[in-house]
């Protein structure tokens, strides 16, 4: 065999571990309807909640069979006007608050130069939260359950303060009831894959 037939070979064996690879990368997206989000704190007066819907969230992640070996990027969006209150009070003023004329989305970018490894069906993630025109780089933890093959849950709770994105606590009643800096957002997400979607190390 001459060299150029072993050149031809090394780039076939080449061309076809790159194309594995490639392969094994998955793009998952959030399953709205069974997916929730929550965002609670407190005020003067007694504890809050409101929920967000309509949200999107694309993840590509290495998968082997029902496994995540590790989530390689994360894109999510929650559209300010669908964070929803049953007191149409405090969900005007949480908007107002949010500034969602001129921000109209909150977004998080994980980080796409790293591999976030996942253990014990835990992944500690950190990336970009842009809130009202502020960004910040925030970490928290998710615990990811495979379901079948193509889909899993992921749920976690994070922690911030307003004032750390330049928000004002939102206030209503002249003052008289004023929410609390921290909230507490929750979210129990559930994934699918597209087998048809194949992306690459981008």
């Amino acid at each position: 065999m001459n060299k150029y037939r072993l050149n031809f070979l090394a780039y076939s064996i080449i061309a076809l571990f790159i194309f594995s690879v490639a392969n094994a990368q998955n793009k998952f997206m959030l399953v709205p309807e069974n997916s929730t989000l929550k965002i609670t704190g407190t005020s003067t007066i007694h504890d809050w909640e409101m929920e967000a819907i309509d949200l999107t969230c694309k993840v590509i992640a290495q998968a082997d069979s029902n496994n995540i070996e590790y989530i390689r990027q994360i894109d999510f969006t929650c559209p300010v006007d669908q964070i929803t209150s049953d007191k149409r009070l405090m969900e005007n003023k949480a908007h107002d608050a949010l500034k969602e004329n001129h921000y109209p989305e909150i977004t998080f970018k994980s980080g796409k130069a790293q591999n976030i490894k996942i253990s014990e069906n835990k992944a500690k993630i950190s990336g970009l939260l842009s809130i009202a025109g502020e960004t910040r780089e925030i970490s928290f933890t998710s615990d990811l359950n495979p379901q079948t093959k193509g889909r899993f849950t992921a749920s976690g709770n994070v922690s911030l303060k307003m004032t750390n994105f330049n928000i004002d606590p939102p206030t209503v009643f002249l003052g008289t009831l004023k929410t609390g800096d921290k909230v507490n957002i929750e979210f129990n997400f559930e994934f699918l894959s597209n087998p048809d979607e194949v992306t690459n190390n981008k």
